[in-house]
């Protein structure tokens, strides 16, 4: 954990996966993504087992996106030297949601990727940065397709 940023729990970020039978929390404040399984008759939340995914300590998933087949997750992470106060990585990894393999760690943007989603064809991953870049990667080889810079609003 950091203890400049992570005092307790902080729930960040929550989605349902595709089937709707299970709910994902990305929880900043203890470096877990839990995990909940999802009545589909009353939408009550159970714990799952096992309840959570760990990231590595000090990052904290940020966001989380499933393909739209349910094949694939992505989640959105950085790490921050806290002696710097800078960023050490900011990356999104895809993993085979069957398997639990890691397909891909993808890195490019210069900060915190608040925005993931897969091409309705699952063919891409788009990330979305506060650095104003929407990038494409390509879900066969990993690789970086295009990125769109955006200019800020008034030009500033």
């Amino acid at each position: 954990m950091n203890p400049n940023r992570q005092t307790g729990p902080h729930a960040h970020f929550i989605t349902a996966d595709p089937s709707n039978h299970f709910v994902l929390e990305c929880d900043l404040g203890t470096d877990k993504v839990m995990i909940y399984r999802q009545n589909a008759e009353d939408s009550t939340l159970a714990t799952n087992d096992p309840p959570f995914a760990s990231v590595p300590p000090g990052s904290g998933a940020r966001h989380l996106a499933f393909s739209h087949d349910g094949k694939l997750i992505a989640a959105s992470d950085i790490g921050l030297d806290p002696k710097e106060n800078s960023y050490v990585y900011v990356q999104a990894m895809v993993w085979n949601v069957k398997s639990g393999e890691k397909l891909f760690t993808i890195e490019g943007h210069k900060w915190d990727i608040d925005g993931l989603v897969f091409t309705r064809d699952d063919r891409f991953l788009l990330t979305g940065s506060v650095d104003t870049t929407i990038k494409f990667w390509d879900m066969k080889t990993g690789q970086e397709a295009r990125t769109i810079s955006l200019q800020p609003v008034g030009g500033q």
